[in-house]
């Protein structure tokens, strides 16, 4: 026991003790439900409730409650977890997270102590979240993991409800490459996929292998890496998983014994990039709207004569269709939007969240748009939103340098309509646990659909 209690470590940062505060809505108009929310998939750990809270037993038989908090975009929705009469760091080894949301399923991920390396595996336990409808309460449901043990990360799996079938009928589908020896990884037939698919209403996993169609495409599919998930639904129950980077692999998990995978090619503007080992999240997102695949990318503009400002940013959309994963027919939404740096830094709307510097001698109220301009570090991070035509949001970070707010986290989120050229909101966020400030561990959801706004509740 000695040994083990030597070899754990805290790694729960003190940010995720302090959860946002959220006001009541400013007027009437915000007490809907907003279609999509940004939901931030690590958890805070706080015992606050509200009608949302669902509660239910771990494995190790603590009392686990889970609350949502829902926000209307570009502002984060978060979710909070607590186990009552017990500290956060002696339970939990790390945050909980959010692994799939679809609809209104979440699926979240919560890691115990002790932990060890030997053992870390085994301290997992599985939740599977429902919002409250249809004269239901909230509930939250544990479920047993897949052997082997093949969801560490969330980029491999997809919630599928099939409620036309069953009210209570959902499946959680994964993803799993099998290891191949280096020494056949060159060989075509050695590129294996299986499918691993638990059904709520046998509570138990089954595995099916895949057939891969076989295309030229070897080498894109043999590194190929999901960092997200699509759910398209539909008779098969069609599942894509997308390789921001090279392309997609999409399958009717539910109508064969067998499934067949398809790759299918990113869009040609998209389809080639100088920096593969960067997060893809940076630049791109991708999400299912209206039955059609969409992508959005945003590019950064260097200065001519500065290369390290920004001039500006560029965003473009393209989609196709979710029905055939074998069409090629990507096409462009409307033109290519380019936004002025200048026009970003000193558009009213963001002026207001910036504190003058201390040492800014202009004598304005407010600092000058080629200061801001400065101290807004980049645009990072796009979202398609699931509920808006046309409208993208982004996260952007304020130079830590310059400013002392709540220990330098001070981060905007900014939503863009595409379809005019204009930003339209600003809010102010916490970038307190963000990766160097460039990668916001953000999914956008559904789940705001199904959970209660009004406030008190």
């Amino acid at each position: 026991m000695g040994a083990c209690y030597k070899r754990e470590r805290y790694t729960i940062g003190s940010a995720s003790l302090r959860p946002p505060r959220h006001d009541p809505p400013p007027d009437a108009d915000n007490l809907l439900r907003p279609g999509s929310c940004l939901l931030d998939v690590e958890a805070y750990l706080d015992n606050r409730r509200n009608a949302t809270t669902a509660s239910c037993k771990a494995r190790n038989g603590a009392l686990i409650r889970v609350t949502f908090f829902i926000a209307h975009p570009p502002r984060l929705s978060h979710f909070t977890v607590c186990c009552p009469g017990k500290s956060p760091y002696q339970l939990f080894a790390d945050e909980p997270s959010v692994v799939a949301a679809e609809e209104d399923l979440v699926l979240i991920r919560m890691a115990f102590r002790p932990v060890t390396d030997a053992c870390i595996l085994r301290k997992f336990d599985f939740f599977i979240y429902r919002a409250a409808g249809g004269g239901r309460a909230p509930s939250l449901t544990r479920i047993l993991p897949p052997k082997p043990f093949v969801f560490l990360k969330n980029c491999h799996v997809a919630l599928l409800p099939r409620y036309e079938e069953d009210p209570h009928l959902y499946y959680i589908v994964i993803l799993h490459k099998r290891t191949v020896p280096p020494h056949r990884q060159e060989e075509e037939d050695d590129i294996r996929f299986d499918i691993h698919i638990y059904s709520s209403k046998t509570a138990s996993w089954s595995c099916k292998p895949t057939s891969l169609v076989k295309q030229s495409d070897h080498d894109r599919v043999c590194h190929f890496t999901s960092y997200k998930v699509i759910t398209i639904g539909g008779e098969g129950g069609a599942v894509a998983w997308v390789d921001l980077w090279r392309g997609f692999l999409q399958c009717d998990v539910l109508k064969e014994t067998v499934p067949t995978l398809y790759y299918g090619r990113l869009p040609p503007d998209l389809d080639h990039s100088s920096n593969r080992h960067s997060d893809p999240h940076i630049r791109r997102d991708v999400a299912l709207i209206q039955g059609r695949i969409k992508v959005v990318r945003l590019q950064t503009k260097p200065c001519p004569e500065i290369p390290y400002r920004r001039q500006g940013w560029t965003f473009a959309i393209y989609s196709r269709t979710a029905a055939n994963p074998c069409e090629v027919g990507w096409q462009q939404d409307g033109n290519a939007i380019e936004l002025d740096a200048k026009y970003v830094s000193a558009n009213p709307m963001v002026l207001q969240y910036l504190p003058k510097l201390p040492d800014d001698t202009s004598g304005t109220p407010e600092p000058s748009p080629e200061t801001t301009e400065k101290r807004l570090r980049n645009l990072t991070c796009p979202m398609l939103s699931l509920h808006q035509d046309d409208h993208v949001y982004v996260m952007a970070r304020v130079s830590s340098s310059d400013i002392r707010w709540d220990g330098s986290n001070l981060g905007l989120g900014l939503a863009f309509d595409l379809s005019k050229g204009t930003l339209e909101k600003v809010v102010q966020v916490n970038a307190a646990r963000s990766f160097s400030g460039l990668v916001f561990f953000i999914m956008p959801s559904r789940i705001s659909k199904y959970l209660d706004m009004y406030p008190g509740s």
